[in-house]
């Protein structure tokens, strides 16, 4: 029975599985505290760090490598807690994104998903998730859930698909020849505050959720409500459009290009997919700023600017890299 449980499912994917369960396992063991629902405000109260993890599933247990990681990643998580709100958000966008000293495409790919997932959830550790409008959350989670696809989809891609791993070594090697891995700072650190960009349209929504100006404007809110829908669209077309071109790939033997599902309507529903997400997310954070000053009055309108301003870069950066990544496909 096991040999044909083994034949069925491939090491490779029984590898990602693992990665996963242990992730979630690990993330589990640990509990936060809630604070006040402003997520602009910077103070909150501090609490005792959590006990020790509990004990890892027989199925992990043997590989060290693998429960040597990610304890370390969950108690790093959870040491933010105790950082003001801005500290921690620069600490979750540079840290995954130092990646990139290693193996400089890990800093655009893994550090991409990292940043965006670690960023969200610690905004979401920061508020209180009953007195927190399930809209404010659903576009939290939004980006929680494109976090964790998108690295779980490239550790599928890395250990399934060897043309992939040719190709970082080729970036590696380029970027070793432009200089030594210090060199790359100013791209790190550039792409640390890109992917703060992305997340900073959170922290607008929550704020104008739980504030008084949700409920006297209407049209307001029905728009950024939408905005946030249409956020989970694009980055639901984007994990279809990775989802059908892995499953097309690995069926097909040859590199051909895939024509079926998704790819009959769009011709690149991932970057489309991608680009849909954050445009509406950083529209959903611009109109709350706008919402928030005009309604309200806040005295903290240089605060909403510059977070709108952060919004608005963060979109207008990654749809420029989206655009000259699906021209060079196209080229190609």
């Amino acid at each position: 029975r096991r040999k044909k449980v083994g034949k069925m499912v491939p090491i490779h994917t029984r590898r990602v599985l693992l990665y996963a369960v242990l992730l979630i396992t690990e993330s589990s063991a640990f509990s936060y505290p809630s604070v006040s629902t402003n997520p602009l405000q910077t103070r909150i109260s501090s609490r005792e760090q959590p006990s020790k993890s509990k004990l890892l599933p027989a199925v992990v247990s043997q590989n060290t490598e693998l429960r040597a990681i990610a304890p370390g990643l969950a108690s790093t998580v959870a040491s933010f807690s105790s950082l003001p709100l801005p500290a921690a958000l620069c600490l979750t966008c540079l840290l995954p994104t130092s990646l990139g000293f290693y193996r400089q495409e890990y800093g655009v790919s893994y550090g991409y998903g990292l940043a965006v997932s670690l960023s969200a959830f610690t905004i979401l550790q920061r508020l209180t998730a009953n007195t927190t409008p399930s809209i404010a959350l659903s576009h939290i989670y939004a980006l929680i859930f494109y976090g964790v696809r998108l690295c779980l989809f490239l550790l599928y891609r890395e250990l399934t698909i060897p043309r992939f791993t040719e190709l970082r070594e080729k970036i590696e090697a380029s970027a070793n020849a432009k200089g030594g891995r210090l060199a790359r700072t100013p791209f790190i650190v550039s792409c640390a505050l890109l992917y703060g960009g992305l997340v900073a349209p959170t922290l607008l929504t929550s704020a104008y959720f739980a504030s008084s100006a949700a409920s006297f404007a209407a049209g307001w809110r029905t728009a950024i409500t939408a905005c946030i829908g249409l956020s989970w669209v694009g980055f639901l077309t984007a994990a279809l459009g990775d989802l059908t071109k892995s499953w097309v790939k690995a069926s097909s033997k040859e590199n051909k290009l895939v024509t079926s599902g998704i790819f009959a309507l769009l011709r690149h529903p991932n970057y489309t997919g991608e680009t849909i997400g954050w445009s509406f997310s950083a529209l959903a954070g611009v109109l709350s700023a706008l919402a928030l000053t005009l309604h309200t009055g806040s005295s903290k309108s240089l605060v909403l600017g510059g977070l709108s301003l952060l919004s608005f870069v963060g979109a207008a950066g990654i749809n420029f890299v989206l655009c000259q990544a699906t021209t060079g496909l196209e080229k190609r």
